[in-house]
């Protein structure tokens, strides 16, 4: 409802809990324990790269880089122009899969991908109800 709102942006620290049991699955999944830690590292590196794009997203700063702009520019769509399309933060081949990623023109502005049905849930006033 707030995509500027950096206070509900990020993973919360307490999944950070869940980080030795992710260790333990690599350990369980890998043949060694270098690969293992390969993986592990690998997963940490995804989410941070997915933590760093979605800020970027949520922020009015317009990366430089190719790369990061065509990030910005898709999820931004999803935010600011239709929130059943463009999910994808950090990687757009999910959204090519399954076919959320049209060409911008093709798709008509929702009037809720602001509010997500925010409208529904005030009074005449403008407060919860």
């Amino acid at each position: 409802r707030d995509p500027l709102n950096l206070d509900i942006l990020f993973i919360p620290l307490e999944s950070f809990v869940l980080l030795p049991l992710i260790a333990g699955l690599c350990w369980l999944l890998m043949p060694t324990a270098a690969a293992a830690a390969t993986l592990f590292c690998a997963y940490v590196a995804g989410v941070l790269h997915y933590e760093w794009a979605h800020f970027l997203v949520h922020t009015s700063y317009r990366p430089r880089s190719r790369y990061y702009r065509h990030l910005w520019q898709n999820h931004r769509l999803h935010h600011f122009k239709n929130e059943r399309y463009w999910y994808g933060v950090s990687m757009t081949g999910g959204d090519w899969v399954l076919r959320t990623a049209p060409d911008r023109d093709q798709v008509a502005s929702s009037p809720t991908c602001r509010t997500l049905g925010l409208e529904e849930d005030l009074g005449a006033g403008g407060a919860r109800a």
